[in-house]
């Protein structure tokens, strides 16, 4: 493991741009493995910064508590374990320059050193660039067609509005690391951009109806095949312009409907781009699937604003006929360009991209 520790190590650095005597904060909780927090430590020293750990036992998502804020004020790099970055405290520490980092899904020390840690940012940037060309082309106004063999048939539009909305994300042009301040990153890289953003009013567009292989932080366990459920059900959406109608499913379906009780919708639809990290993360189906290229999270929510994201990993997608997620592959990883600089830049690839879930590697219940 010490190899593709090193090389986990750089490539961190590499995202993060860190700088030599920059100060580091690593937040953690206590559902982190020590050894992750032990290696950001060796990260940031191999760049020359100056790290210092904030250990909580539980965290509040979006939230840095008041007991560590001093802190993590101090900082110029802010690796964090749950999303805080677009939280209040970490938005307001990003427009004076701090520069932030996820690593809450690299919760293990063999999931810091894999293979989906160690892809080079320069191709992950050039296979996200290479979809968005895919789905902006053609007519202004985007129809776009999710289906899966389990019963998915999903149709939406994405309006001209919400094109050029897209067209703002940095993500979308291949801007995925830390190299200004004020930036942020997801490790492993990268987490979205979306086909749909949260930001957007209600897409009343939207009719069909969606069957989730997972939902995020919720135990079970992925068989791979056609997306077969890790649920004692098949926790299964209906949606009739832009809005829940009913949601079918055991005890996880029974959530979601409290959830969306009152007037549910979906808030986003995300696209996963790395080739090498897996579907399942190992204690907790669907966290480490939202990255996962080809891999959908779809975000449904209630009228709170709460949501939970629900993954489909066998899905297709078309975007006004083109076809950017052919059944869970993700179709720009085929561009012979990027097959060239896979082979050129990155010795992990090994002539195939997809792992195959139904190799059933990480084949553990823990419900």
């Amino acid at each position: 493991m010490y190899p593709d520790f090193i090389e986990s190590c750089k490539r961190i650095g590499e995202i993060g741009c860190l700088k030599p005597g920059e100060k580091v904060c690593i937040m953690g909780d206590r559902r982190i493995e020590a050894e992750v927090i032990y290696a950001l430590i060796a990260t940031a020293k191999m760049f020359g910064c100056d790290p210092y750990v904030c250990l909580v036992d539980e965290f509040e998502e979006w939230h840095v508590p008041d007991t560590i804020a001093p802190a993590v004020l101090n900082a110029n790099v802010v690796f964090h374990a749950w999303p805080a970055a677009a939280g209040q405290f970490g938005a307001k520490m990003r427009r004076t320059g701090a520069r932030w980092l996820s690593y809450g899904d690299l919760r293990t020390i063999e999931l810091f050193c894999s293979e989906g840690m160690r892809i080079p940012p320069a191709l992950l940037s050039r296979i996200v660039q290479k979809t968005w060309s895919q789905i902006d082309t053609g007519d202004p106004v985007k129809k776009v067609h999710i289906t899966d063999k389990k019963g998915t048939d999903l149709s939406l539009e994405l309006s001209v509005a919400h094109m050029d909305y897209q067209r703002k994300d940095d993500r979308w042009h291949g801007e995925l690391i830390c190299d200004a301040p004020g930036k942020r990153a997801h490790l492993p890289l990268p987490h979205g951009p979306n086909i749909m953003t949260p930001s957007e009013s209600k897409n009343v567009t939207i009719n069909g109806v969606v069957c989730y292989d997972s939902i995020t932080g919720f135990g079970g366990v992925y068989s791979g095949d056609f997306g077969d459920s890790n649920f004692a059900k098949p926790v299964t959406v209906h949606l009739k312009n832009g809005e829940v109608t009913r949601v079918e499913g055991g005890w996880e379906g029974r959530v979601l409907s409290e959830v969306t009780a009152q007037g549910g919708y979906l808030a986003e639809i995300g696209l996963g781009f790395n080739p090498k990290v897996a579907s399942y993360g190992g204690r907790s189906t669907g966290l480490a699937g939202s990255s996962r290229s080809g891999s959908l999270h779809i975000a449904t929510s209630g009228t709170t604003g709460e949501h939970m994201d629900g993954c489909l990993f066998r899905a297709t997608v078309t975007v006004n006929g083109t076809t950017i997620v052919d059944t869970g592959h993700l179709t720009a990883l085929d561009d012979p360009d990027i097959i060239a600089l896979a082979k050129e830049s990155w010795p992990g690839h090994e002539g195939g991209w997809l792992w195959e879930a139904s190799e059933n590697r990480e084949l553990q219940n823990y419900r």
